[in-house]
């Protein structure tokens, strides 16, 4: 009677672990839809570039031209907030791998695409504590929309493998997968140290940079498309999740408008460096 009793509890329990899943895999989709909508406004409103935007120090003293408060113009560093947004993904990939030990379920045993995102957050996090050196600003609002970016990409792969259980991705898909991960890792390191080698010649982002030397005969923007193919990797990793490919989509979509701002920002820069 008790056997009964416990398979019964069992099997209800399992029903509710999955009617859990489908819906934080309902909630990812619908947060990566809202994200690529954001980009669009980011893209095309002027009040949101403002608001998600880069810029300097805030300066409390001078009166703002925009009717929106203070508190959403460029006054977070960017260092501190690329190492929270690091540090944050980390974290959760960290307390999944503790909770998938603690279990005996082979299904509740996590795939290869969480330990590529877990390496992916970790070089990042090194990167920018001991490789890059970030200057600017960013704005509130940029700044939590970048954790929750950082939240949903590790919650999203984790639902995905729950879901996938222990199928393995084979044949073309992890072929692909693995090429560009392995790609987009080492890509993207290689621009970084570029970029930082170039910032310490130059005294920083004042001059273009040049198109004759590698990486940057590639790509001036060679780390973000790494980043988008890093991400590609880490969705073909997972069988059957489709829907992943929403993270590098939003990814290239985010970047793409991050490129066109940056260099907006390199060219104010050099324009100001001459007339100084």
């Amino acid at each position: 009677f008790l056997y009964f009793i416990g398979r019964r509890i069992m099997g209800v329990l399992g029903v509710l672990q999955t009617r859990t899943v489908e819906l934080v895999v309902a909630s990812c989709v619908g947060y990566w839809v809202l994200a690529l909508f954001a980009v669009v406004l980011r893209r095309y409103s002027k009040t949101f570039q403002r608001v998600a935007g880069y810029g300097r120090a805030l300066d409390l003293h001078r009166p703002s031209e925009s009717p929106l408060p203070k508190v959403f113009e460029p006054s977070v560093s960017k260092a501190a907030a690329f190492h929270a947004f690091y540090a944050l993904g980390s974290v959760i990939c960290a307390v999944a791998f503790c909770g998938s030990a603690m279990m005996q379920d082979r299904n509740a045993q996590l795939g290869p695409a969480v330990w590529m995102m877990f390496l992916h957050f970790q070089r990042r996090l090194w990167e920018s504590l001991a490789l890059q050196t970030m200057t600017g600003f960013t704005s509130p609002f940029a700044a939590m929309a970048g954790l929750s970016f950082y939240v949903y990409t590790p919650v999203s792969v984790l639902a995905a493998s729950n879901m996938a259980g222990t199928k393995a991705a084979t044949g073309w898909r992890w072929t692909g997968a693995t090429y560009c991960f392995a790609a987009g890792q080492v890509g993207q390191m290689w621009a970084h140290i570029a970029l930082e080698c170039w910032k310490q010649r130059n005294g920083g982002l004042h001059r273009p940079l040049p198109h004759n030397e590698l990486p940057f005969a590639i790509s001036k923007v060679l780390h973000y498309r790494c980043e988008v193919l890093t991400y590609c990797g880490i969705a073909l990793a997972v069988p059957g999740a489709e829907w992943l490919l929403l993270i590098p989509l939003f990814s290239w979509a985010n970047l793409a408008v991050t490129a066109r701002e940056a260099r907006e920002w390199e060219l104010r820069a050099v324009k100001e460096s001459k007339t100084a």
